[in-house]
């Protein structure tokens, strides 16, 4: 009877310690899952600051498309348009390169080169 006795206790003691190592792994996964689920979160944040970031740039450069030679030539070089900075370039005569960056850095969100006609008759 007394070796009954130890084989059932020596089983009790295993099946607590396993029931504790496998609260050990739930815990762990439970964590690496909060991890993910915050690190996602924090993605999507940053996105929807880059989007609204890139529509900002691009009402800027809308409005930039609808500019006359004089008013690009008034503005050419760098220049602070709201949160972001413009740089404004004239390669050519006839050609304005245009590329709005970050107000603190010099990435560039968007850059396009607008055509303007030379001459008496051009209207724009």
């Amino acid at each position: 009877m007394i070796l009954l006795r130890r084989g059932r206790s020596h089983r009790t003691g295993a099946a607590l310690l396993e029931a504790i190592i496998a609260l050990a792994i739930l815990s762990i996964a439970g964590i690496a899952l909060l991890r993910v689920a915050l690190e996602a979160s924090h993605a999507i944040a940053l996105s929807a600051a880059a989007e609204i970031r890139l529509r900002d740039a691009g009402r800027l450069m809308d409005a930039a498309s609808l500019w006359s030679r004089t008013e690009f030539d008034q503005r050419l070089g760098v220049r602070t348009q709201g949160a972001m900075r413009m740089r404004i370039s004239r390669p050519t005569t006839q050609l304005y390169h245009v590329e709005l960056m970050e107000s603190e850095g010099e990435a560039v969100l968007l850059a396009t080169t607008f055509y303007r006609a030379s001459g008496p008759d051009a209207t724009r």
